[in-house]
């Protein structure tokens, strides 16, 4: 949705089946595809199984309200105005009136595009952002598009929230549905780099009947999977995607945000036609978004590179390190808990920002806890399953790596540890267990 490469590349496709039972869903590779098409009127699945294990639900929105009221404030901002044609030359001019974005009454979301003369444009409607950011996670939107007409523009799509890499599309973009005009086709697609690499994308192969239809994106550190109503229509591999300014899988791997809109005119559907009727609204009956449920447990003792499997909050970054001097001594105990190489990723954690990893404590007693990290003097407090346990001082510098140690008492069994930052930006390259 912001400005648009001309050149498409179609890419080779996986087909996925799924069926629904008490309340999960279960997602799996295969040469065939069944629609995954869920009534409005059917429990929230609170989990989805997939080829990769469990994935939670973390958040959505049911558009649960009085017909005609607001989405919801603390779910949904808007995107205002113009803005100089959104590098498209769109005519709309989005407002945040419940003439162009209100609830149905009856669980849905209504996105609306009037003919209304607003500051020199001739058309209004909504560009809704969500509050909350994500990196990585299933994001699926159950919606009807607009009758359809020449200049017609929906769309559900992400944008990131830092913009890490620079300006678009050199941070990305997701395009979970695209369509144009008729509304009998959707696209999917990923906009990166400098604007000069083709975009990938295609157009889904089937016809997009009246109705509604569920359209999805799977993103995973190593692909993206594009699906309408539970079919996979296009892959993409972290390989297939670049940026000028961060390694692979740069730049899908930093928080997006998400973004529903009806844009009207512009440089891909063109101008819009005098035979276009108005009202045209795009009905959302939910957004669902989930994250894979942390499956795996580091072994302690052990040592955990800090940038595999943790949860965290969407100001974590990744970047590569150069902490040449780590302690190459303990032995993993199991597959995933990988050795560290050389030269490879930290996270930056900004202050009262926090990461959690889960463990499995092989034996309790004392153990050194120790962090490779390079900061501003500060501290970082240790909580095991929520509960406060204590705090580890630094005493290094934000140029230099150092190693932070203390001794924590662990229970045997599997434990939640989340560490947060008391200092400005905080830079972790590993963490550390052994017996104390």
């Amino acid at each position: 949705m912001e400005a648009r490469a001309l050149t498409r590349r179609k890419m080779v496709v996986t087909l996925l089946f799924g069926v629904c039972f008490a309340g999960m869903i279960w997602i799996t590779e295969s040469p065939q595809s069944e629609a995954r098409v869920r009534e409005n009127n059917q429990a929230v699945p609170k989990t989805i199984t997939t080829s990769d294990g469990v994935w939670k639900l973390v958040w959505d929105d049911e558009f649960q309200g009085p017909r005609g009221s607001a989405p919801n404030p603390a779910k949904w901002t808007y995107d205002m105005r113009n803005n100089h044609g959104w590098g498209n030359n769109e005519e709309e001019y989005y407002t945040s009136s419940v003439k162009n974005a209100f609830l149905t009454g009856h669980g849905g979301l209504a996105i609306q595009a009037i003919k209304k003369a607003v500051d020199g444009y001739s058309y209004t409607s909504a560009r809704l952002v969500s509050k909350r950011s994500w990196r990585y996670g299933y994001f699926e939107v159950d919606a009807k598009l607009p009758r359809g007409g020449q200049g017609v523009w929906p769309a559900i799509w992400m944008l990131p929230t830092n913009w890490t890499y620079g300006g678009w599309p050199e941070s990305g973009e997701i395009d979970i549905m695209e369509a144009i005009n008729q509304m009998n086709q959707v696209h999917g697609d990923l906009h990166y780099g400098t604007g000069s690499e083709p975009d990938l994308g295609t157009w889904y192969p089937n016809t997009i009947s009246p109705g509604f239809h569920v359209y999805a994106v799977k993103w995973t550190p190593d692909r993206m999977l594009f699906f309408v109503d539970g079919h996979a229509y296009l892959t993409f591999t972290a390989d297939q995607w670049t940026t000028s300014v961060g390694p692979m899988p740069a730049p899908f791997d930093q928080p997006f945000h998400l973004m529903i809109n009806m844009a009207m005119g512009g440089n891909w559907p063109g101008p819009i036609g005098s035979s276009t009727r108005f009202p045209q609204q795009m009905i959302i009956r939910w957004v669902r978004v989930y994250q894979p449920t942390p499956a795996y447990a580091w072994p302690v003792p052990g040592i955990i590179q800090a940038d595999k499997a943790f949860t965290h909050s969407p100001d974590i970054r990744i970047a590569k390190t150069h902490d040449l001097s780590y302690d190459p001594t303990v032995t993993p105990t199991a597959p995933s808990n990988l050795a560290l190489v050389l030269d490879h990723k930290l996270i930056l954690i900004h202050s009262n920002d926090s990461v959690t990893y889960k463990v499995h404590v092989a034996t309790k007693g004392l153990y050194n806890m120790a962090l490779r990290v390079k900061s501003n003097k500060g501290s970082v407090r240790v909580s095991i399953d929520g509960k406060p346990t204590l705090v580890i001082k630094l005493r290094g510098s934000a140029d230099t790596w150092s190693t932070a140690t203390t001794h924590v008492q662990l229970p045997a069994g599997i434990h939640q540890v989340t560490l947060t930052s008391e200092t400005s930006t905080l830079q972790m390259h590993w963490l550390q267990w052994l017996p104390g």
